[in-house]
């Protein structure tokens, strides 16, 4: 059994990394990659805190939406509705995993892609992270104020 916080924080520096990242949005060089790529992982890494919390162990995978099917439905409601409580659209976050199912993998490997389609709505992936990461705080608020 991986120790919940470790991977919590994890997922928190990946995430800060994205955001950083991501505010040279606009700029001559963005490192694109390295933001889509640390935001991906960051929310794939909350989903497993999140199964590890609830005791259940999580596959190996990359996908999204593999891990988010696995969280026991009332943690899957409490997740949504902190990306509603965010993201304000009325779209579910379901919806965002789908989308972004294998935005790790597809983007760490972009330079093999460079003709085919990918995602490209990382504001909606910024959001889930945030939404995934309170929903964590929910249920370990003690989390708020000891890194990560």
């Amino acid at each position: 059994m991986t120790d919940p916080k470790h991977i919590f924080d994890a997922a928190s520096d990946f995430q800060i990394g994205s955001s950083i990242l991501g505010e040279q949005f606009g700029q001559p060089i963005w490192p694109l990659r390295a933001t889509v790529v640390t935001g991906a992982f960051a929310a794939e890494l909350y989903l497993k805190c999140l199964l590890e919390l609830a005791s259940i162990a999580f596959p190996k995978v990359h996908r999204l939406t593999n891990l988010y099917e696995l969280l026991p439905p009332d943690k899957q409601v409490a997740v949504n509705a902190q990306y509603k409580n965010i993201h304000s659209d009325g779209g579910d976050i379901q919806d965002v995993f789908v989308a972004h199912d294998a935005t790790f993998v597809d983007w760490r490997y972009i330079f093999d892609k460079q003709h085919d389609g990918f995602c490209l709505e990382f504001g909606s992936l910024r959001n889930a992270c945030i939404a995934l990461r309170e929903a964590i705080l929910l249920l370990r608020p003690e989390w708020r104020t000891s890194g990560g």
